[in-house]
């Protein structure tokens, strides 16, 4: 036997902070969306140096730092939310000349 679901009086004006559904409706659920914009700032830095230690002999290495702030509202648009991010990348190649048909290359990265 189904009834009828009151809601008390002092609770019910607490609901009216929740959005009604603007959307699909099904039995007694709703889907509440609205358009939003996300907001990203990035910072990034990037850096090469060369080096040639003689005509044989040559080492470079590359950097990159990376660091972004992004803030978007959250689900129902409450509160604004935001995510850090932040990247690091390094390198570095050794190239050694042996011989005019032997050649090395190392390479590392982090």
């Amino acid at each position: 036997m189904a009834g009828n679901v009151a809601v008390d009086p002092k609770v019910a004006p607490f609901l009216r902070i929740f959005p009604l559904p603007n959307g699909p409706e099904s039995g007694d659920t709703g889907v509440y969306s609205f358009v939003s914009a996300a907001v990203t700032s990035v910072n990034l830095y990037t850096g090469r140096l060369d080096h040639r230690f003689s005509d044989y002999d040559t080492m470079h290495g590359t950097f990159l730092v990376a660091n972004s702030v992004t803030t978007s509202p959250d689900k129902t648009d409450f509160v604004v939310t935001g995510q850090i991010s932040q990247s690091r990348m390094a390198s570095v190649e050794d190239t050694h000349v042996f011989a005019a048909d032997l050649l090395n290359t190392a390479r590392a990265g982090l």
